[in-house]
């Protein structure tokens, strides 16, 4: 990477009170970036990324989000443009889930996995993304999926996340030549620095994934170097894809 190409830039990471989102926020902090983040249901986790951004010197703001309301997204859009005069990344690092079996599937039920993961993220990518477009932005989206767009067992929550990947093909070519987006697909995420989780099933390189790790590929693809790359999906799986794909003899 060049020398801290986000120093100073204004960076949103949604869902970044939870899970791997914590991790993300903290890695674009101690990288210098002022950051956003938005809570679903654990507001005190998203204070305590706000705290932490502040602690190393950057401009929290923390955000109530809900993807399914489209009232809710409109808000984020209005606050975000209210506090800064732009947006440099943008991270979408949240959905919704479910793993219901397919013969137990209601509408309501894949309305959620679609909305959630598709409608919801796109209306922000699409709408921050433009705006990106207009001022003198980094132009970076970053969006997590997961590998369970490539798996058929994963009921709606699958076709939610395969849906966002095509997503990302769709606006790169709108956003562009401005505004790069690239895809993130992890498989399981192993978010406790003090565990020692066996190695996955059926993995080439016979681990899991850390967050901390996925952290370090969003920061990796704010970077120049890809300033040529977008509408692609990197898979962070321990190469698990090649297996199914290929299955050894």
């Amino acid at each position: 990477m060049t020398d801290n190409p986000i120093r100073d830039k204004n960076v949103l990471v949604t869902g970044g009170s939870s899970e791997t989102g914590p991790f993300i926020c903290r890695a674009f902090a101690d990288a210098g970036a002022n950051v956003a983040t938005t809570w679903f249901s654990n507001e005190d986790g998203g204070r305590d990324v706000a705290e932490y951004v502040e602690s190393q010197g950057g401009q929290s703001l923390l955000f109530h989000l809900d993807l399914l309301k489209q009232s809710s997204i409109d808000s984020l859009i209005d606050d975000i443009k209210t506090a800064w005069a732009r947006l440099d990344v943008l991270v979408l690092c949240c959905g919704s889930k479910g793993l219901r079996p397919f013969r137990k599937l209601s509408r309501e039920q894949l309305d959620m996995a679609v909305d959630g993961n598709l409608k919801g993220n796109f209306m922000l990518a699409k709408e921050l993304g433009y705006w990106m477009k207009e001022t003198d932005s980094l132009g970076k989206i970053i969006q997590l999926s997961a590998m369970s767009a490539e798996n058929a067992t994963h009921s709606a929550y699958g076709i939610g996340k395969a849906a966002q990947n095509s997503m990302a093909e769709f606006l790169a070519y709108n956003l562009a030549p401005e505004v790069t987006i690239n895809t993130v697909a992890p498989i399981t995420i192993d978010q406790d620095p003090r565990s020692q989780t066996p190695p996955a099933d059926g993995a080439p390189l016979g681990r899991q994934i850390h967050a901390r790790e996925l952290a370090r590929m969003c920061l990796i693809l704010c970077d120049p170097v890809f300033d040529t790359v977008t509408g692609e999906l990197i898979r962070m799986d321990s190469g698990r894809h090649v297996v199914n794909a290929f299955p050894r003899p």
